[in-house]
């Protein structure tokens, strides 16, 4: 653990915004006598969502979530265990779960800078051992030049100061750096183009300390073109890349993407194809991969008659001494009735090994759904699956089935609401080798609380659930959960 808000630097850091931004609004009032008084600080808001948890073996009390703001229009101050929002839609980067995040937001009229840096984690989410310390600042220019908007990162991340050895020495991946760039520019005619640029700096070997480069590109453009809707995405990465936050290195890899979608009076057509290669990792004896997948899908929307929609898939896997693709297609109706809506699905597919020509394996498989409406906001939803899988080499064929029915029962105004839930599954083959099911009961309670008392809602969540097995015995479990929310913007 270390302590908030952290180092001596970041401190002055945000001394020095709030310094420059009260001088710069004392100077523009000075200017014009007509401007508006001074931006005081707004008070404090925050969301926080705490639960109660009687079977829980790491505690009884927990937090799920937490966010506390104040600042002005020009400044805003934040913690909270959510990762920033400007880190966001970025390709190459992110921030895992558990941790506790200080951050700082300074807007003008040129674009908005952004800091941060991690105060703790919830060792429900983060195990000690695996404990990071990370800290970055990040630049947005929402208009930046022709219609073009730029914003870039800086991310330091490593192990954190609980994270040592019995030695003393801090365990894990060392620290490292991450930079990068993404640019988004509109062109006339709906043209969009979506660019990203990063590096990062981090060991990329076992047991190595030295400091290695590897960067990434993304590129997107979309627009239509000949009325269609096309979208066309490149992306590159290569082995070393890795966010310091979560520096776990993945192989290289290169991946393009085509999108068209094409709207004619009633009928919809789209089509998708994907081409993703992985390069090999030579010091652990891992080899490339190739897998492409490709899709047509065709939708025909009357006023009358059911919604009908058809699609067809391919895909397929090529890698040393392995080469196999799948095919399959699936139908769908659905209509909308004045309270009644149906749907049915039919799915099949097969997977074929090229090498010896032969199937290895399909399935068959059905799903429905319908929704009744009982009364005004009351409705019955109801869901089914029943599916078969056949493996050729074996002769064995495993049944499944899936029925879920879940509803919501309203009262006073929706200030208080139960949703109960049931599910049901089970699987077994011709063989009488596999025979397991699994039933779950789950009810839930939302109770709006009154102005008089602390809080926003209530949800009170009880669960029972029975599964067996052949071959072991059956197991029940049951729980409750408190969910205590309080909300204030």
């Amino acid at each position: 653990m270390f302590c908030p808000l952290g180092s001596r630097w970041f401190k002055q850091a945000l001394l020095c915004l709030v310094l420059i931004s009260v001088s710069v609004q004392l100077a523009a009032q000075k200017a014009e006598r007509k401007s508006p008084p001074l931006d005081l600080p707004t008070l404090l808001k925050f969301d926080y969502s705490q639960h109660f948890n009687p079977g829980d073996r790491l505690g009884k009390f927990a937090t799920d979530r937490f966010k506390f703001s104040t600042g002005t229009s020009n400044l805003l101050l934040q913690y909270s265990n959510q990762a920033p929002a400007f880190l966001a839609g970025k390709q190459f980067l992110g921030l895992p779960a558990g941790y506790h995040i200080a951050e700082f937001t300074w807007k003008r009229k040129w674009g908005s800078l952004h800091g941060f840096r991690t105060t703790g984690y919830n060792t429900r989410f983060v195990q000690p051992a695996a404990a990071r310390k990370s800290s970055g600042l990040a630049f947005e220019m929402p208009k930046a030049f022709a219609k073009t908007r730029l914003s870039g990162f800086f991310l330091h991340g490593g192990p954190a100061e609980t994270a040592q050895d019995p030695n003393g020495s801090p365990t894990g991946t060392p620290a490292g750096s991450q930079a990068g760039v993404t640019l988004v520019r509109d062109f006339k005619k709906g043209f969009k183009l979506q660019s990203e640029w990063t590096q990062s700096w981090q060991p990329t070997k076992p047991g190595k300390t030295e400091l290695e480069p590897s960067r990434g590109w993304y590129l997107k453009l979309s627009g239509s073109v000949l009325k269609a809707e096309t979208s066309l995405t490149y992306r590159s990465q290569g082995e070393g890349l890795a966010n310091p936050a979560f520096p776990v290195q993945g192989r290289g890899r290169n991946t393009v993407t085509l999108e068209v979608r094409r709207a004619y009076k009633k009928h919809q057509f789209q089509y998708s194809n994907l081409r993703d290669s992985y390069e090999p990792i030579r010091c652990v004896g891992i080899s490339f991969l190739d897998n492409r997948q490709e899709s047509l899908r065709w939708s025909y929307s009357p006023k009358r008659w059911p919604q009908l929609s058809a699609a067809r898939t391919w895909s397929g896997q090529i890698t040393v001494g392995k080469q196999e693709s799948e095919q399959g297609y699936n139908l769908s109706l659905n209509k909308n009735l004045k309270r009644i809506t149906l749907g049915m699905a039919y799915l099949r597919g097969t997977r074929f090994n090229h090498l010896t020509s032969q199937p290895t394996w399909d399935r068959t498989g059905w799903s429905g759904d319908a929704s009744f409406e009982v009364k005004k906001n009351r409705r019955l939803n109801i869901h089914w699956e029943f599916a078969d899988f056949n493996s050729r080499a074996s002769s064995q064929v495993i049944a499944s089935e899936v029925l879920a029915l879940n509803t919501r029962l309203s009262f006073w105004g929706d200030k208080l609401a139960f949703q109960p839930t049931m599910d049901f599954r089970h699987q077994g083959d011709n063989r009488g080798t596999i025979d397991s099911s699994i039933l779950s009961f789950v009810f839930s309670a939302v109770i709006k609380l009154p102005r008089r008392f602390p809080g926003t809602d209530l949800l009170i969540t009880s669960n029972a659930r029975h599964m067996s097995t052949l071959g072991r015995p059956s197991q029940h479990n049951a729980g409750l959960v408190i969910q205590w929310n309080f909300k204030r913007s």
